[in-house]
């Protein structure tokens, strides 16, 4: 048990510390040389710390080999985590369609638009269409009085991952 949560705090330090060098300009949010980098300095951190703990134990000696898969498990979730954080980082760097409709309806002074208003952030009739009906079926717009207002639910998306990007210094969107 000692092991995972050896790698989640690694997961955590990993995540903290990009979220540190994109604030102080020292890496770009999505530079994958010094991402790929800073993984590998807390994995080796990771296993560092796991055979310190496996080399104090009392049974240090033939019985520590029994000790693997629990230092591989925390190996394994590590790296899954990295993998996991990396995606996350790689969906923000695109520009969200969903996510200028939220943000467009976030930031007007009324906090709702009229789908004419929204159609001039987008050129293609349909594609607007779809977005606008997808994010109304899951919660996020809601229709009233002829404006687009943001629901709870769209409000607390659109605040996480606002103050997510800005953690990482990337704009709204893209």
């Amino acid at each position: 048990m000692i092991f995972i949560l050896y790698s989640c705090g690694m997961i955590f330090a990993l995540i903290f510390s990009h979220m540190l060098f994109c604030r102080l300009r020292w890496m770009a949010p999505f530079d994958l040389v010094k991402f790929l980098s800073l993984c590998f300095f807390w994995l080796v951190a990771d296993a560092a710390l796991s055979q310190w703990t496996v080399s104090r134990l009392p049974a240090a000696g033939s019985e520590s080999f029994f000790l693997a898969p629990f230092w591989m498990s925390s190996y394994m979730l590590y790296f899954l985590g990295s993998l996991w954080y990396l995606a996350q980082c790689t969906a923000l760097q695109v520009q969200s369609p969903s996510m200028l409709i939220m943000q467009r309806i976030e930031r007007h002074p009324e906090k709702a638009v009229t789908y004419e208003e929204l159609r001039r952030v987008f050129r293609d009739e349909e594609f607007i269409d779809a977005r606008i009906c997808d994010l109304v079926q899951h919660g996020h717009i809601v229709l009233e009085n002829r404006h687009y207002a943001l629901t709870a639910r769209g409000r607390k998306i659109a605040a996480a991952v606002r103050t997510y990007r800005n953690l990482i210094r990337r704009g709204m969107g893209g």
